[in-house]
């Protein structure tokens, strides 16, 4: 028998990979999760020849408790080699105690781990979407419905499973996907409101990592990407170009309006432009022929209220900032009204998945192509193996009469109302014409300090410190700014 057949959990086994790819929020919430061992609960371990056929030796048993990834890498990384030489099995020892493991006992204990991140978000999650009361009583019992791994669906530009939307609870770091699924949004709604293309786009956070990824390069050439958006903006005027970037894990927001050549920075930090921004924005619009998009000179500061010392909300603020280029009575965000502007981010992108489950997949006649202006003869494209991977850029369609956009608008004015503050945009917050700040270049922005989160055990729990129980309630996250990036291992 072939090793990884011989050491892959069996599908109907509970808590194989299998097992967590249908669970749903609902019974992610009630199953009893198996305690986790903090690194260094084995003590020992040796591999075996015997195969093993007991409960004990190939489930996990009731009350059991799970070796620490850190623990089980290790043999992990050496059972195939063991396996070639004859083992079929490990000894371990814990709390003085040999037991032995089947191998395919390891990569169970390896799935739990892995997926501990996943339960912890969507336990997160559904007691918080349940407290909060912002779905309809229909719409909630069909999230509990949902698979707490099944991918987001309805956007072009990302795709992630619905448990990371827990990102959006308490003052946690945004997923980046999950910012980039706001700016479709945010697009896709204001794009119904004609039937011309639009023009405002809300760039992903791909065009600045690429924009600026070339322009440090020394390239003379675009990448197809950047390249159709010049297309799209020749073809149709734009009142508004805005764009998010993600660097040192901390977003900031950009508007640019073309009519007073006008570049605005929106940071929740306070921090300053980072240097290369200006000029690689430049040449991105240098880019452009036939005028129309004049070059700012430098970088103005956006009306962006800051965000509190304890505060992950960069990400929400830096929407914000995009969306109050857009509207005339913009809802505006600060750190105290953080919280309904992640709960009305949280029901929109929920709201919208439902609605987009009324169909079997996404539907290519929900599009249609805004128009493109031919491609100039001296335009370069490109040619390097390391140029940029590309992205699907929603801003190059508009939804037609048949997109779910028009169900989505529809059915969010039916949920429980977040009723966002709104207030009167200052004077650099509209298209009005102010002088720019010219920012000078800075080598590198300071990191974004992440800790990780804390786990709050019920009252009961065990108090041993050297394990990590999630069998009893719901987990709870502390409200301070976290990025959780768990190891995964490819099983």
């Amino acid at each position: 028998m072939k090793f990884s057949d011989y050491a892959t959990p069996h599908s109907s086994l509970k808590y194989s990979s299998e097992y967590f790819s249908a669970l749903t929020f609902e019974h992610a919430h009630s199953i009893d999760y198996p305690v986790i061992g903090k690194p260094g609960f084995i003590t020992a371990w040796c591999f075996d020849s015997n195969e093993p056929a007991s409960a004990s030796s190939t489930l996990v048993q009731p009350g059991e408790v799970v070796p620490h990834m850190d623990d089980l890498l290790p043999i992990s990384r050496a059972m195939e080699l063991a396996y070639a030489k004859g083992s079929q099995s490990v000894v371990v020892t814990f709390d003085g105690i040999a037991v032995i493991y089947h191998f395919s006992k390891i990569r169970l204990l390896l799935v739990i781990n892995n997926n501990r991140p996943a339960i912890i978000g969507a336990r997160s999650l559904y007691s918080h979407i349940i407290a909060s009361n912002i779905l309809l009583p229909s719409d909630l019992d069909h999230f509990k419905t949902l698979r707490i791994r099944a991918p987001v669906t309805g956007f072009q530009v990302t795709q992630f499973p619905l448990w990371k939307l827990a990102c959006l609870l308490g003052e946690t770091w945004l997923e980046e996907d999950v910012v980039n699924a706001l700016l479709e949004l945010l697009y896709l709604e204001n794009a119904t409101a004609t039937n011309n293309d639009p023009t405002f786009i809300a760039l992903p956070t791909s065009f600045a990592q690429d924009m600026r990824y070339l322009f440090e390069a020394g390239s003379d050439a675009y990448s197809s990407n950047l390249s159709l958006l010049h297309r799209r903006l020749r073809a149709v005027p734009m009142a508004n170009i805005s764009f998010v970037t993600c660097e040192n894990d901390h977003f900031s927001g950009y508007r640019y309006f073309p009519k007073f050549s006008s570049l605005r920075l929106g940071d929740s930090m306070g921090r300053p432009s980072s240097g290369d921004i200006l000029p690689a924005f430049n040449w991105f619009i240098d880019g452009i022929s036939g005028g129309g998009y004049p070059a700012p000179e430098g970088v103005g500061e956006g009306h962006m209220p800051l965000q509190g010392l304890q505060s992950g909300s960069c990400g929400i603020a830096s929407v914000n900032f995009v969306t109050r280029g857009e509207l005339s009575d913009p809802p505006i965000w600060d750190d105290v009204s953080s919280p309904l502007f992640r709960n009305k981010a949280l029901q929109d992108i929920i709201v919208y998945h439902l609605t987009v489950q009324q169909t079997v997949s996404f539907n290519l006649n929900w599009l249609v192509q805004c128009a493109l202006a031919p491609l100039e003869k001296s335009e370069v494209l490109i040619d390097d193996p390391y140029q940029p991977v590309g992205y699907n850029d929603y801003n190059l369609y508009r939804p037609t009469g048949t997109h779910l956009i028009h169900a989505f608008s529809a059915k969010i004015r039916t949920q429980p109302l977040i009723a966002l503050p709104r207030g009167t945009p200052k004077r650099d917050d509209s298209q009005l014409s102010a002088s720019s700040i010219p920012v000078p270049p800075i080598s590198k922005l300071p990191a974004f300090s992440t800790s990780a989160p804390v786990i709050i055990l019920p009252a009961d729990a065990d108090d041993n410190d050297d394990i990590i129980d999630l069998s009893g309630s719901s987990p709870i996250i502390s409200p301070q700014p976290t990025k959780v990036e768990p190891e995964i291992i490819n099983l």
